[in-house]
């Protein structure tokens, strides 16, 4: 019998990543592509591939379908040589869909499609798929944007299902984000413009910030916001406690695909590993630090995060 990881990730709109490399773009031309890959691609997905990385177990709750749906459970098995990651698949009402990305090497620009996934036409039904799905996994990573079809207050009733587990939401659209914050999530992940589309954060220091994430905290029952910042790192944000800023080490930046998922895995292999949110969200800043560095939609590796994790400095906000 496999036994249930601690971990579970949860895609409801998913999408097989391709990337095409350019030397320059022009119209009207047929231009020669350098490199191609195709990649398995989703908020939920992603943290479960890093997690692999980082040598945690997880189930990885995948709504797919069609060819490309296939072809995205098979790259998702494919890229995980330790076999840490589970694939549970729920069925789409459609081809899952792919998005384009394309680098132009000479300007070091990068340009993405994306394309709506397919519709869920039961919301209620999907709910009760993915907590059956999900197990006895005392992690649950609710990530990415949501299939059409999906209202913005998904993730927060699917939360509502899972209260006995931590749950950790990481939203896209500021609806569901703001649906995220009302809810009973213990961590919520949003970036700094996510925020400031929920509260005024005024110019943006950390320090403002911090008021704004504290602001947003008030209006719900979540435990813990850390946010994202980019090049600055994160901040960490309690409910109650002093907030804390974890600056990012200096690095290279080649892509920004895929550092936000990154991010959420390292918070939750700490997590998982027993750590506070603010230790755990330490390793998230290394594991994002370490993504940037790569091209196209591909994630960092173990190694080159352990060297980043000594790099990072915190600092206590005085709020």
């Amino acid at each position: 019998m496999t036994r249930e990881p601690a971990v579970a990730t949860v895609t409801v709109n998913p999408a097989l990543d391709v990337t095409l490399t350019v030397d320059r773009l022009v119209a009207d031309t047929k231009l020669p592509v350098t490199a191609h890959r195709r990649d398995p691609g989703g908020g939920g997905i992603n943290v479960s591939r890093m997690l692999a990385r980082l040598g945690v177990a997880s189930k990885a709750v995948v709504l797919a379908g069609g060819p490309v749906g296939d072809e995205l459970l098979a790259g998702i098995s494919a890229d995980d040589p330790t076999q840490l990651i589970q694939v549970a698949a729920l069925p789409a009402s459609d081809n899952t869909r792919e998005n384009v990305s394309v680098i132009v090497s000479s300007a070091s620009d990068q340009y993405r499609r994306v394309v709506p996934g397919p519709p869920v036409a039961d919301p209620e039904a999907l709910i009760d798929l993915v907590v059956e799905a999900v197990g006895q996994t005392r992690f649950v990573v609710l990530s990415g944007g949501l299939a059409p079809g999906l209202a913005p207050s998904f993730y927060r009733l699917l939360a509502g299902r899972l209260s006995d587990r931590t749950v950790v939401v990481d939203a896209l659209e500021p609806a569901t984000v703001a649906q995220a914050f009302a809810g009973g999530a213990e961590v919520v992940k949003p970036n700094e413009h996510e925020l400031a589309s929920l509260v005024d954060t005024g110019a943006g220091s950390v320090v403002e910030l911090a008021a704004a994430a504290r602001a947003a905290l008030d209006r719900g029952r979540v435990g813990v916001a850390v946010v994202s910042l980019g090049p600055r790192g994160a901040l960490v944000v309690p409910r109650v406690g002093g907030a804390v800023w974890l600056a990012a080490p200096p690095v290279c930046v080649r892509s920004t695909t895929g550092a936000g998922d990154s991010m959420v895995a390292g918070i939750v292999a700490g997590l998982a590993g027993g750590q506070s949110v603010a230790m755990a969200a330490r390793l998230g800043v290394a594991a994002g630090a370490a993504t940037v560095e790569m091209g196209g939609t591909q994630l960092g590796e173990r190694g080159r995060i352990e060297q980043l994790l000594s790099l990072i400095e915190e600092t206590t906000i005085d709020e």
